[in-house]
């Protein structure tokens, strides 16, 4: 892609997502694909919750995750995140459990705000002890609140 090109395209993708509009980001997406380019993981990364906030199908956006030649923690967390903030707890969940690399706190509080039983946040909570994470002020916060939603503060 030529310079500044990244950018353009991201603000483009920006347009789509706060619009909602699907059409335009599916366009985008295409025309980048057909010219050859890889989807690097910047713009990977964005496209995902693109198709996951515009509630394109969940095929679409784990096929564009798939695809991709490198994810980052950045790209989980984006795309846990956008599940959760759509409703789809499970997916979101489901995400999480294939990550194939440590978590970082974003993406520890992104899979706990997407917990549907206290059954998950102790899950979670497990591995967040197993990795060391407990320390950070954010992610702790953020296993409390999930257990208080679930009337559970004991087991925080």
């Amino acid at each position: 892609m030529p310079e500044g090109s990244a950018q353009q395209i991201y603000g483009l993708l920006q347009t789509s997502i706060r619009k909602k509009d699907l059409v335009a980001g599916r366009t985008l997406y295409s025309l980048i694909t057909k010219r050859g380019s890889e989807l690097d993981v910047f713009l990977g990364t964005h496209f995902i919750p693109m198709f996951i906030l515009c509630r394109a199908s969940s095929q679409d956006s784990s096929w564009i995750f798939n695809k991709m030649p490198e994810r980052n923690a950045w790209t989980w967390s984006l795309s846990i995140d956008a599940f959760v903030k759509t409703g789809q707890h499970t997916e979101a969940l489901q995400l999480f459990c294939r990550m194939d690399l440590q978590p970082n706190s974003f993406v520890l509080v992104s899979a706990l705000k997407a917990c549907l039983r206290v059954q998950d946040c102790m899950l979670i909570h497990a591995l967040i002890l197993e990795i060391r994470m407990e320390i950070d002020v954010h992610v702790g916060n953020t296993l409390v609140s999930s257990y208080g939603d679930f009337n559970s503060i004991r087991d925080a």
